[in-house]
C-alpha cells in the first residue's frame, strides 16, 4: 500500500474538524464535531424520554475504534446507560434514549474521497441531512504505527486506493 495516500486520509480527517463543543450529559466531557448533517426534524422534536447520545469513534484502519467502541460501551452500561453498537433504526434508538456508538460513520467517507482528489465540499454534499452525532472520536495514531498492529491496508476502502 502506498504510505503517502494513507497520510492523504490523516489529513483529510484533520481538515473535516470544526470547532468543537462539549456536552455534559455524559460522565466525561466529550467533545464534539460536525460537518452539518443533522436532520431538522428529528432533532426539534420533543421527547417524553430523554434521547440517547449519538457516539461516533474515527480513525485510521488499525486505530482501536472497535476496541475504544467495546470499552466505551461497557463503560456507559456500568454507569446505567442504554447503548448499542451500530444498528438499524438510529432515530428509533435515539429517541428511546439509547446511546448508539458507531464504528466509523460518513465523516471516514468524506476523508477517504478526498483523499483520492474529490472536492472536499463535492465529498460531504451527500453527507447533509444525517444525523449528527453528539460526539466524535478521532483515534489519532501514525499511519506507521497503525501498520505494526497487523492487517493495516486490508480494509475495503485502502485495498481500492
Amino acid at each position: 500500500m502506498d504510505r503517502g495516500r494513507t497520510y492523504d486520509v490523516l489529513a483529510s480527517f484533520r481538515a473535516l474538524a470544526l470547532p468543537a463543543r462539549s456536552f455534559n450529559y455524559l460522565p466525561h466531557s466529550l467533545k464534539r464535531s460536525s460537518i452539518r448533517m443533522e436532520n431538522p426534524t428529528f432533532s426539534s422534536e420533543a421527547s417524553a424520554k430523554p434521547r440517547g447520545a449519538f457516539i461516533v469513534v474515527e480513525g485510521l484502519d488499525r486505530s482501536g475504534k472497535s476496541t475504544q467502541c467495546a470499552k466505551l460501551r461497557s463503560f456507559l452500561e456500568s454507569s446505567g446507560h442504554l447503548t448499542e453498537l451500530w444498528r438499524s433504526l438510529m432515530e428509533e434508538k435515539l429517541k428511546g434514549g439509547t446511546t448508539l456508538i458507531v464504528d466509523s460513520y460518513s465523516y471516514s467517507g468524506v476523508a477517504f474521497s478526498s483523499a483520492k482528489g474529490l472536492g472536499i465540499e463535492w465529498c460531504k454534499a451527500p453527507e447533509v441531512g444525517l444525523l449528527a452525532p453528539d460526539s466524535v472520536l478521532y483515534l489519532d495514531i501514525s499511519p506507521e504505527r497503525a501498520a505494526e498492529r497487523g492487517g493495516y491496508g486490508d480494509e475495503r476502502y485502502e485495498c481500492r486506493m
